[in-house]
């Protein structure tokens, strides 16, 4: 599972291959199911971001006019006027295993859960993947960590 400091220091085409991760669009989205009865999905938390993809990508372009709606700072890492969910909003954060009966170990780098983590620290569109893991009685763990402590 990547991670921020991950992309810090390595692009995200050359981490995903030293990650033996396969993705033809540079994704790190991937499951496995080391025994029957559990799928591990993984998630990839900077799909939408600007760490690890270059300057001129339309996945950073994206980023920084998404940023730029939700956070005012020049500093998109500055909580500098930013209100409780919305401290989210920092440069350095966004198979069917019902119908084969398996339990389901979700993994994200990035939190998924406000009151289990600082805003701070929290995947950007938390509420978007929470909303699809409660319709479905499989998902048992939800596993992350990039716990930040605030810094205001």
């Amino acid at each position: 599972m990547i991670g921020n400091h991950c992309l810090y220091n390595v692009p995200r085409e050359n981490l995903l291959p030293l990650l033996n991760i396969h993705s033809s669009d540079k994704l790190a989205y991937y499951d496995f199911s080391p025994i029957p009865e559990y799928r591990f999905i993984l998630l990839d938390g900077y799909d939408i971001n600007s760490i690890g993809w270059p300057k001129d990508h339309p996945t950073t372009l994206k980023t920084l006019h998404f940023l730029e709606e939700r956070n005012p700072n020049l500093d998109k890492n500055s909580l500098n006027g930013l209100v409780g969910l919305e401290r989210r909003f920092l440069m350095f954060n966004g198979a069917d295993a019902t119908k084969l009966n398996q339990k389901v170990v979700l993994c994200c780098h990035l939190p998924l859960d406000p009151n289990e983590s600082s805003i701070e620290s929290l995947l950007w569109n938390y509420d978007e993947v929470m909303n699809v893991v409660h319709r479905y009685n499989c998902v048992k763990v939800c596993l992350s960590g990039h716990a930040h402590k605030a810094l205001c």
